[in-house]
């Protein structure tokens, strides 16, 4: 009688969870090394953060208009129409010296054909194409391939690939978090994927040591860029670091005009340079930050509880009659 209802208060409990994790309120951070799921994040926000920030306006602009100089502000340009790129962004981690490649999936969804040219805007030429231009028919796709070549100095490199087309533009942004060869330390930046105009940058930063621990000097640079590296802001410190550390930063972007942006922390010591980096971005003047709730539905998730519940029940009830069976057989 004891084992069913163990049984039954389990499977209480599992509803409760459930009906609880369906109120949840969900978000998306970046990591330094791509997008992960991660929780306590986005100011004093609680809960499962397992979806995306999305950027609302009572006023939204159109879907096909976009910036053409991210945090900077500058010209506008039509998005190419019923061009599906994925990914849309690239964080990419990169020793120097070491050379290494990526892929990017391009889709034509329209009705008729699109002659594309590839353009590149960095400071450094670390990203290359085998290709500067080819053709994409109706309904057609691609895999182009790229080198990453990484300058001979460890550093947060941003910069943009430009894909036109009839004088429309798609940007994917990228960074590239160049490490030294070896490398002692992990290093983990996670931030808000968007805050609202005003707001200042709340970031938490992991520092792991890697191998045997003990206590060392880090030199934690921060430097805040666009995607057309320009460097808005930097700062310093140097913490004594044993095993492992987290940090809690706020960062003063209050003035920054909207658009998009990268926290890099290059983590120096002796004996080398470990790096990471995390987009966020800066909404308009009057757009709101607002959660996104749980893509399962609540009904659905409530639905699963009540019929593990019962499912449960029936347990009880079939080993009940089983236990009543047995003790008649012995009497």
């Amino acid at each position: 009688m004891s084992r069913s209802l163990f049984i039954l208060i389990s499977s209480f409990i599992i509803f409760l969870y459930l009906i609880g994790l369906s109120n949840a309120d969900v978000f998306t951070i970046a990591s330094g090394q791509g997008e992960i799921s991660i929780g306590g994040i986005s100011g004093q926000q609680s809960g499962v953060f397992t979806g995306i920030p999305a950027v609302t306006s009572p006023t939204p602009p159109s879907s096909n208009i976009i910036s053409n100089n991210g945090g900077s502000g500058g010209l506008i340009i039509p998005q190419i129409q019923n061009l599906i790129i994925n990914p849309t962004s690239y964080n990419l981690p990169a020793s120097v010296g070491i050379q290494s490649s990526g892929k990017i999936f391009l889709f034509n969804n329209g009705s008729t054909s699109l002659n594309i040219s590839i353009n590149l805007v960095s400071s450094e030429n670390i990203i290359h194409f085998n290709v500067s231009s080819f053709s994409l028919a109706s309904g057609g796709q691609k895999f182009l391939e790229f080198s990453i070549n990484p300058p001979n100095k460890s550093g947060i490199y941003t910069g943009e690939i430009l894909f036109s087309a009839g004088g429309a533009q798609t940007i994917v942004p990228f960074v590239v978090n160049v490490a030294s060869g070896q490398s002692l330390f992990d290093v983990k930046v996670d931030t808000p994927s968007a805050i609202s105009f005003g707001e200042n940058l709340t970031a938490h930063i992991t520092l792991a040591q890697m191998g045997s621990p003990k206590t060392t000097d880090v030199t934690l640079n921060y430097i805040i860029k666009d995607f057309k590296g320009n460097v808005y802001l930097q700062q310093t410190e140097t913490l004594a670091i044993l095993n492992q550390d987290n940090l809690q930063k706020l960062f003063d972007v209050s003035k920054f005009v909207p658009g998009d942006y990268v926290l890099g922390v290059e983590a120096i010591y002796s004996g080398g340079i470990a790096t990471a980096s995390s987009k966020f971005s800066i909404a308009a003047p009057g757009q709101i930050i607002t959660p996104v709730q749980n893509p399962l539905s609540p009904l659905f998730i409530q639905l699963v509880g009540v019929m593990i519940a019962l499912i449960a029940l029936v347990m009880v009830i079939i080993i009940n009659i089983i236990l009543y069976r047995k003790k008649g057989r012995r009497r």
